[in-house]
């Protein structure tokens, strides 16, 4: 059976067909594309992410009215944006044509792969690459030239409810749409995790020089994808692998004690 990337091919049998993302659309070819509905999207993202920088009571999720899933924050490329999960009755390409609130249009909304949800051991997202715009993952599309990924921090993951997650840039690949490896969400041990990430490692164009010990501390893995071509018809996507675990945690909990 051959694998799309995100997602099996239109011969696998319809209920295997999970995320079957048209992932062509994840290009939007031009700036030029942009319409109202799409510059009210943006509008409404960003005043969503204002509304969340505010003070808030402890007791409230700074996820305004828990809308989003999760709240994506990537230091170095400007991204800050509400993620999406799929209803169970939502198409897989749902959040390419529509934005948080339902309402229909090119930007769309970042999304978190049916095959996994906001606290996995493999968090897989995808976001629209917006032209040669800086919207949705835009910035993202060619980290996987080492000097792009090395300007790259932290990913924060934040869930409603509960507290931030750092996770640290692991690796960064250029693959086709069919690229199979990187549609994995369970492993049997610790071990066959950590060896999964180190086979990506392997095959990446770009990669931190302390990939082997993110990988010892690694216990989830934080995956956004974009278009790496700006045709509208892109064959290449775009991944960046970032990884979380608990002695990073540690080490940033010690930093901040006085």
């Amino acid at each position: 059976m051959t694998t799309r990337f995100a997602g099996v091919s239109s011969r696998a049998p319809a209920p295997a067909r999970l995320a079957t993302l048209a992932l062509a659309l994840l290009c939007i070819g031009s700036a030029a594309s942009i319409t109202a509905s799409h510059d009210w999207s943006a509008h409404a993202y960003a005043q969503l992410a204002l509304m969340r920088d505010e003070s808030a009571p402890e007791d409230k999720s700074p996820v305004d009215d828990g809308l989003p899933a999760a709240w994506l924050h990537v230091d170095g490329a400007g991204i800050d944006l509400p993620v999406a999960a799929l209803e169970d009755a939502m198409p897989d390409d749902y959040y390419l044509t529509h934005d948080l609130w339902g309402k229909q249009n090119s930007l769309g909304c970042p999304f978190i792969d049916r095959r996994s949800r906001p606290g996995s051991c493999h968090i897989m997202v995808f976001g629209h690459r917006i032209g040669w715009t800086d919207q949705m993952f835009t910035p993202l599309w060619n980290s996987y030239e080492q000097h792009r990924f090395d300007e790259l921090g932290d990913a924060v993951w934040e869930v409603p409810g509960a507290e931030e997650e750092r996770f640290r840039p692991l690796c960064a690949l250029r693959v086709d749409a069919y690229f199979a490896p990187i549609q994995r969400f369970s492993w049997d041990s610790d071990d066959a995790f950590r060896t999964w990430l180190t086979e990506l490692v392997e095959t990446a164009s770009a990669r931190s020089p302390e990939w082997e010990a993110l990988i010892e501390d690694a216990e989830r893995a934080l995956t956004l994808i974009t278009c790496a071509e700006a045709n509208g018809r892109s064959a290449t996507r775009t991944i960046v692998v970032f990884v979380a675990g608990e002695e990073g945690s540690a080490q940033e909990d010690e930093s901040t004690e006085p």
